[in-house]
């Protein structure tokens, strides 16, 4: 009887094993010739030490602040969601009335509702569609759930982009589904990926059907931020905004494909974009276009794959009327043709750490410099002194002897009066963190980079 019992508790250990492990793995993927991390389970502790010694490192108390970035203070997207409709609206209006309908529903239940799109549909975004709080739009496939962005058009000053979570919205999400820019004008990015150059992914002409179209879709006027009229506000359009006190909020497994300007304007607190793939955008002209920016305090920007864009900035929020960006974390992000960007004013206790990042060589990108500033002759200032950049691989990058990936860099307040500036980062005499990874998962997990692993919550 007792080696019966003893076989069942077995089991049941095994198949919550498996089970655990087939919820924090992350399935590989492929994208355009790099391949992705694949995490899984280890063991709980680090170099001896546990997770309580890794926390209580006196030489970064600001460890325990990164384990809070994300939604819920670094307790992570939930799962207690109920599905309230499969949606079977075409356009902004009809989904708006099902998010809408959502929403006061969850009011009622206290209960995360979820809006359904069904594979094989395209929704039409004519105007900005608006998040409410306890809503997740939720696609039943990620390639062919798709909103398709139209005719939404860049109003200076109150540029909502295409989904909108406004201020006060929280505990609202977009998972597994796509987002596509799909413009009525003449200017396409082009996809060839042999172009030695981002700022020649625009032909100077395009043909079609033989008429001549070089007038409307030189480099100039797709380009930069006015050009032929129609088009320049077209061009500037961006994809999902997080609002300045739009807090708890996620990006979940979506793609986001040829956006006009932004794919991504992040302000709010405590949000988490995670295993997101994000590729092209139109426009990666002078003026702020084509960023990933990323202005709030705690957000957590996690093992996404982000491609073909200007920068990801670090921002304060001075666009937004609020402090400066605390405690952001990017952290097993894909970045190829992209940089990390500390743009302007003060942005302190960013953790970059585990990233692969690959920059363009141009003049976006600092000619292949992983990391950079804005300059004072464009009106940036300088960064805070306190942003730590760990075990990156820039091997691709235009400097790769420049960085060491085992060595603690934290930026410098030094701005350059112009061009480029690649002298962000000094060497942290404090040094490496004892449990060899600077985040740390909220109630005692951790994430390291040796052997890429996700190391489980206690």
């Amino acid at each position: 009887m007792k080696k019966l019992l003893f076989l069942i508790v077995l089991a049941m250990v095994f198949a919550f094993s498996i089970k655990d492990r087939a919820e924090m793995s992350l399935s590989q993927f492929y994208v355009e010739g790099m391949m992705s991390r694949n995490l899984e389970l280890s063991a709980t502790r680090i170099n001896n030490l546990d997770c309580q010694e890794c926390y209580d490192d006196v030489n970064y108390p600001e460890m325990r602040e990164w384990a809070k970035a994300g939604v819920e203070n670094g307790v992570g997207i939930p799962t207690n969601t109920v599905v309230f409709t499969t949606t079977s609206a075409t356009n902004t209006s009809g989904l708006q009335i099902d998010i809408d309908n959502a929403n006061a529903q969850y009011i009622t239940s206290d209960t995360i509702q979820v809006v359904l799109i069904t594979a094989n549909t395209d929704i039409t975004l004519a105007t900005t569609l608006n998040m409410k709080d306890g809503v997740v739009l939720r696609g039943m496939d990620r390639q062919t759930s798709r909103l398709v962005v139209d005719g939404i058009t860049y109003t200076s000053g109150n540029n909502q982009g295409s989904v909108y979570f406004g201020n006060g919205v929280e505990y609202a999400g977009l998972e597994n589904l796509s987002i596509y820019y799909e413009p009525n004008h003449p200017c396409q990015p082009k996809d060839d990926l042999t172009q030695p150059s981002i700022t020649q992914d625009f032909p100077t002409t395009r043909k079609n059907g033989g008429t001549d179209l070089a007038t409307a879709t030189t480099l100039e006027n797709c380009n930069t931020n006015g050009g032929t009229p129609g088009v320049g506000s077209l061009i500037r359009t961006f994809g999902v905004k997080i609002d300045l006190e739009a807090h708890n909020n996620w990006l979940y497994q979506i793609d986001i494909d040829k956006m006009a300007s932004h794919p991504i304007d992040l302000h709010g607190d405590n949000n988490e974009i995670r295993e997101v793939f994000i590729n092209r955008t139109f426009n990666k002209g002078t003026g702020g276009n084509g960023y990933i920016t990323i202005r709030g305090r705690k957000n957590l920007i996690i093992n996404n794959t982000f491609q073909r864009l200007r920068h990801i900035t670090i921002d304060n929020r001075r666009n937004s009327g609020g402090d400066e960006s605390v405690y952001n974390v990017l952290w097993g992000n894909t970045l190829f043709r992209v940089d990390v960007n500390f743009h302007d004013g003060v942005a302190e206790f960013v953790l970059v750490e585990n990233n692969n990042i690959w920059p363009d060589f141009d003049v976006n990108h600092c000619q292949g410099d992983p990391f950079n500033k804005g300059s004072s002759d464009s009106g940036h200032t300088p960064t805070g002194d306190s942003n730590i950049a760990y075990k990156n691989d820039i091997s691709q990058s235009g400097n790769p002897s420049q960085w060491d990936f085992n060595t603690v860099y934290v930026t410098n307040t030094s701005i350059s009066a112009g061009g480029c500036d690649a002298t962000i980062f000094d060497i942290d005499p404090r040094g490496a963190p004892p449990c060899g990874t600077f985040y740390l998962g909220a109630s005692g997990g951790a994430i390291t980079n040796s052997g890429l692993t996700l190391i489980k919550q206690h």
